[in-house]
């Protein structure tokens, strides 16, 4: 997939956000509990778990974590691991420019927080 460069933003972001969501669930892996709850987590992705009651459920809660994670480790400069040949890079300009308020504001970070980063 090759990068590709917004207008007048410093910076370039290998694959979308979706790209490399969906490429993370398909790598998901899920699993029935003894409580009879379902586990999922997306092996390579530190952190990233969801245990509930349905795997309906589970699936849901683990792509709503993985959003998160990705919007937190974006803004905070973590690393993000490849995967399936997307990466995810962007620096703040990209960031602040190509990231929707709305996705800032659903990872808890306000303008102002963002701002002052």
């Amino acid at each position: 997939m090759p990068s590709r460069k917004r207008p007048g933003v410093k910076g370039r972001i290998t694959g979308t956000i979706t790209d490399y969501l969906y490429a993370a669930l398909r790598h998901a892996e899920y699993r029935i509990l003894e409580d009879g709850t379902y586990w999922g987590e997306i092996p390579g992705i530190e952190g990233v778990w969801a245990d509930e009651n349905t795997l309906e459920d589970c699936r849901d809660e683990l792509q709503s974590v993985l959003e998160d994670w990705i919007i937190v480790s974006l803004v905070n400069d973590l690393p993000i691991p490849s995967l399936d040949g997307i990466e995810l890079t962007a620096d703040k300009d990209v960031i602040s420019r190509g990231l929707p308020a709305e996705l800032l504001r659903q990872g808890g970070v306000s303008r102002e927080e963002w701002e002052r980063l």
